[in-house]
């Protein structure tokens, strides 16, 4: 057991060594990545002795010949500086005032491309109202075809919404049961006289009859799914009522206790004495697979009417945010004329100017110009120098890496020659305990003989 945990130990230790080891190897390999560098170990692990010193002592001296070459470039830097400024001060007043009309002229332009972009965007709303370039600057004309048009998109609008709210109560009669619908304020008057409504329609279709039953009740009471269904004490509430809420239609009632006689009504026109009714009721209505298809139906036709409500909303948007954005708009037809006019004056009196001091402008440019391609040089040079001082930074990191590298294998070499111990040990501890045991048995044999 003792063997086994100083094995176990050793491995651990061993796996621990590996991965340090390891280690070692990816932080040489990004360093040799970055800096484009070839350090490599020979077959022992191990760089060639003196290796890495002549390497530090390179990366010292490419520093040291970078500084140099930086020194160089900014002292002809600073010549070409002090012969720039004897040149400006001629050529001072005259780029001034080129300076101030250039910078005018950009201003101008940028006030150009702002109405540019504005004319664009305001190019394609004429597209959507069916005006032609012609009226591109011309904000009335374009404001008042966009109102035409928002007017038109509300009253499709609305007619929609119209639609899909007749629809909403088609939709409303099917699941509900009512085919008649009081006025809310008449239900209120019912109940407040202690009258419960109960539709017929709604009647048949919670009174648990069959399908069969409810076309025999249907057919003999032919407004039974139009009517209200009453008791006789409600039906007596109702004569006494002085009811203040006028009705827009005649409301059908039916007592309770006469649903079991049959009128006899086959024709699909009642006859009432002096008044007739035209009925034909869909008796699909009383079949609930047909009922759901029709409630299905409806639900699809309620949601193409909103899809359609949808898009005129979506349209009326668009619109709406396209005339906002007319409103809004800084181009107009006079300042954009005289925008136009600015620029092409500016552009002149800036050639007149570079024709008085194009002279000493050439030369000045190609003072400039050696002034630019210097400080470029320094900039490189600058950050040459910074790559070589962090890359002695991280070779010296390297460095004393390498030599944890170097403690690691030895300790790693160690933990190899005791794994050898180890086993060799727990090889000889087995043989031991097997002549053992073999003397045992013997003992046993003899004992037992």
């Amino acid at each position: 057991a003792g063997l086994e945990e100083e094995l176990r130990e050793n491995a651990r230790q061993a796996g621990e060594l590996k991965t340090r080891v390891g280690g070692y190897s990816r932080q040489e390999n990004q360093f040799n990545v970055r800096y484009q560098e070839q350090l490599v170990r020979n077959i022992l692990g191990e760089y060639e002795p003196g290796s890495l010193e002549i390497f530090g002592d390179t990366c010292q001296k490419a520093w040291e010949e970078e500084t140099r070459k930086k020194a160089a470039k900014s002292r002809e830097l600073e010549q070409a500086k002090s012969r720039r400024t004897s040149l400006e001060h001629s050529l001072l007043r005259k780029n001034e005032e080129k300076a101030f009309a250039i910078a005018g002229k950009k201003q101008q332009e940028q006030l150009q491309e702002v109405y540019e972009q504005e004319l664009l965007k305001r190019r394609d709303i004429l597209t959507y109202l069916g005006l032609d370039e012609s009226a591109l600057l011309e904000e009335e004309k374009i404001l008042q075809a966009a109102g035409h048009k928002l007017l038109e998109l509300e009253n499709l609008r609305r007619n929609l919404e119209k639609e899909e709210n007749e629809l909403q109560k088609e939709y409303q009669k099917l699941t509900e049961g009512k085919i008649l619908e009081l006025p809310k304020e008449l239900e209120t008057e019912f109940e407040k006289a202690g009258i419960h409504i109960v539709y017929g329609m709604e009647w048949l279709k919670k009174n648990g009859y069959s399908q069969k039953k409810n076309r025999e009740l249907v057919r003999s009471h032919p407004f039974l799914p139009y009517a209200l269904i009453l008791s006789d004490g409600e039906a007596e509430k109702l004569k006494q009522l002085s009811g203040s809420i006028p009705t827009g239609f005649p409301i059908p009632i039916l007592l309770r206790k006469n649903l079991g006689q049959k009128a006899g009504q086959a024709s699909p026109l009642a006859d009432f004495s002096d008044v007739q009714f035209y009925l034909l009721f869909n008796e699909n209505l009383l079949d609930e697979e047909k009922l759901r298809q029709l409630v299905a139906e409806k639900q699809g036709q309620i949601e193409k009417k909103q899809e359609q409500i949808a898009i005129k909303k979506q349209e009326y948007g668009s619109y709406f945010a396209w005339q906002e954005q007319v409103k809004h708009q800084q181009v107009r037809k006079e300042n954009y004329q005289e925008n136009q006019r600015q620029i092409l004056a500016l552009e002149e009196k800036i050639k007149d100017l570079e024709k008085e001091t194009r002279r000493f402008s050439q030369e000045l440019s190609s003072l400039q110009e050696q002034i630019s391609i210097l400080e470029k040089e320094i900039r490189t040079a600058e950050k040459q120098i910074e790559h070589f001082k962090q890359k002695e930074l991280d070779f010296s990191e390297l460095c004393r890496a390498y030599e944890e590298y170097q403690e690691h294998c030895r300790q790693q070499e160690k933990c190899r020659k005791e794994e050898l111990r180890l086993t060799e040990g727990k090889k000889l501890s087995r043989l031991k305990e097997g002549k053992l045991q073999e003397k045992l048995v013997t003992l046993r044999n003899q004992q037992a003989g």
